[in-house]
């Protein structure tokens, strides 16, 4: 992946993220399952991840507060949709006080997918990524991503969504 884009080195998020969505459904995997203590989002399957990288399947930002939505085309082809969304912790220490728990905080993100009828999915985990696997059912049209800040926190942080 990072033969292909080169700064991928400095968006560990980003990495994050298209790794996740690009795995294969896990064994005994229910279709709406996300991450599991067990198994996490199945296998990687690189060839996605070069796939998402290539088609561009993904976004990566900064935000503090509220919410940001990625919206994207799903065409017949798409017959099931992986969205991962992943985040850094940022670590507030520093080098004279380095980091500890208590120095630490943590975004409660939650990621939604909204489908073109505007039903929507959301799967909710206490980790910094989180998975929606979702079957089209042939429904084409615009579906988004969303991710949202949960926690009432304001500091910045970065995070990327990606999909397939």
């Amino acid at each position: 992946m990072m033969e292909l884009r080169s700064d991928l080195k400095n968006k560990p998020e980003l990495v994050k993220a298209i790794l996740t969505a690009s795995c294969d459904k896990k064994y005994n995997e229910s279709l709406t399952s996300g991450l599991t203590a067990q198994e996490g989002a199945g296998k990687i399957n690189a060839r996605c991840a070069i796939w998402i990288l290539s088609m561009n399947r993904f976004y990566a930002s900064t935000m503090s507060t509220g919410s940001v939505s990625k919206s994207f085309a799903v065409t017949s082809s798409d017959s099931m949709i992986r969205a991962a969304a992943a985040w850094m912790r940022p670590n507030t220490g520093t080098l004279s006080s380095p980091y500890t728990s208590s120095s630490a905080v943590h975004p409660n993100m939650q990621l939604q997918l909204i489908r073109p009828n505007g039903t929507s999915t959301t799967n909710v985990t206490n980790s910094s990524v989180e998975l929606i696997h979702y079957v089209t059912n042939g429904n084409t049209g615009t579906y988004t991503a969303k991710i949202t800040r949960m926690d009432g926190g304001s500091n910045s942080f970065r995070f990327a969504i990606a999909w397939r």
